[in-house]
């Protein structure tokens, strides 16, 4: 049985959107109380941080596995979510006319590891891992299909 439907979800009891803004909210309160330089930025950056980590799970094929369990790699979230953060943060510094080219990499890490092992960025795994990055796995052009042919509702004032 589906239980599908067209309001999206992050996990079974809670709306994606919502999860989305209250992770967001959290993390740039964190920072806000943070007694260090540009306290500001880095909540900001946090926020974004946090309202792109999970936004791959608007795909079908996510809503899908959430609800019927449909298994395929296109259910994958991170890495999409990640490229989503790394270009939003970049937009935004860019906006304010800030030098900064380690924003957008360190949300891409934090958005990409956020469900694992955030390592240590000098192990040589993870030195690896910034190569791979240029090796776009083929479900994510489906992915990006999927999302721009489903009306985002919920996206619409995000």
């Amino acid at each position: 049985m589906s239980y599908y439907t067209s309001t999206l979800y992050s996990h079974p009891d809670k709306k994606l959107t919502e999860h989305l803004l209250n992770v967001a909210d959290n993390s740039k309160n964190i920072f806000e109380t943070l007694c260090i330089e540009n306290n500001s930025f880095y909540a900001d950056i946090s926020f974004l941080i946090g309202l792109a980590h999970d936004f791959a799970k608007c795909t079908s094929f996510f809503q899908r596995h959430l609800f019927d369990n449909y298994q395929s790699e296109k259910t994958y979230h991170s890495f999409l979510s990640a490229i989503f953060g790394y270009y939003i943060i970049k937009d935004y510094v860019n906006r304010k006319c800030i030098n900064d080219v380690y924003s957008p990499i360190l949300g891409y890490i934090c958005i990409i590891r956020h469900h694992g092992d955030l390592k240590n960025i000098h192990d040589k795994s993870m030195t690896s891992e910034y190569h791979n990055i240029k090796e776009i796995p083929p479900y994510i052009f489906e992915q990006i299909n999927d999302i721009k042919s489903n009306d985002l509702v919920e996206f619409k004032d995000f």
